[in-house]
């Protein structure tokens, strides 16, 4: 039996919950690192659950503890952070210290960047910042999932947003937005599989936003009806000019603003 903190983490897309996790967290005496023992998830769709996609728990179906964040910060060091293999295999890289942070909060010295990784996405990465006696306070995906929805809505797009496969062909269904940003990995229901499905009812032009760069996977997405392909990391900047360049036709100013859905 091990003793953990609970820290519940909430995610909303166009005002409506998706998903809510419970994860499960523990401090070694001895080392004075965080393990990391699984979480519990619910996926959400018009209020109900409808999946627990991603859940894990150390000891379960060959599942074992991860460590978050090492007692003791090495540069180059590299760790689990999660081991529920075909579930969650995220891998830690500690990549630099010693960082100023400035935030809405205020300013936080001394923090650390790891880099992310999974063998489940070999070509996904991401970068996350912690601080002394406040944890995680830059989550990079999720700055630039962010960025890139300023810089549309600056650019005179309206933007709503979904965070399963199965809320985004819905919303598509309803909103009949003028493009959509399509992420290949999503709960609920894959983009590929969206994208399908879209393609079978609507021509609106579709943009694959993906971390999987291999050619094979392009062509499918090509193949299955996206008229376009971005891989992550990206410039928020690059896709505005993308989403311009597949609707060369609208003349903004003289009406609604587009209106895009993004996915994922």
């Amino acid at each position: 039996m091990v003793l953990t903190r609970v820290v519940e983490e909430r995610e909303w897309a166009d005002g409506e919950l998706v998903e809510v996790s419970n994860n499960f967290f523990a401090i070694c005496r001895k080392t004075n690192s965080v393990f990391y023992f699984g979480e519990d998830v619910d996926i959400y769709e018009d209020g109900e659950i409808v999946s627990h996609e991603g859940a894990w728990r150390a000891g379960v179906n060959g599942a074992m503890p991860g460590i978050i964040m090492p007692g003791t910060f090495l540069l180059g060091s590299r760790y689990f952070q999660e081991i529920a293999p075909g579930v969650a295999m995220d891998r830690g890289e500690n990549v630099e210290m010693g960082l100023e942070m400035e935030t809405e909060a205020g300013l936080f010295c001394g923090c650390v960047k790891v880099l992310e990784t999974t063998p489940l996405e070999p070509d996904a990465e991401s970068e996350k910042i912690y601080c002394p006696g406040i944890g995680l306070v830059v989550d990079d995906e999720v700055r630039i999932v962010k960025q890139a929805r300023d810089y549309l809505e600056h650019s005179g797009f309206r933007v709503v947003e979904a965070g399963d496969g199965k809320t985004a062909l819905a919303l598509a269904r309803q909103a009949r937005p003028d493009l959509v940003v399509l992420d290949l990995n999503l709960p609920a229901m894959d983009g590929l599989d969206v994208c399908r499905a879209l393609r079978r009812e609507s021509d609106v032009p579709i943009i694959m936003l993906t971390a999987r760069v291999e050619d094979a996977d392009k062509i499918i997405g090509l193949e299955l009806g996206a008229d376009d392909y971005i891989t992550k990391p990206f410039n928020a900047r690059e896709i505005v000019a993308r989403v311009r360049a597949l609707l060369p036709r609208v003349q903004f100013g003289t009406g609604p603003s587009p209106q895009l859905l993004r996915a994922g």
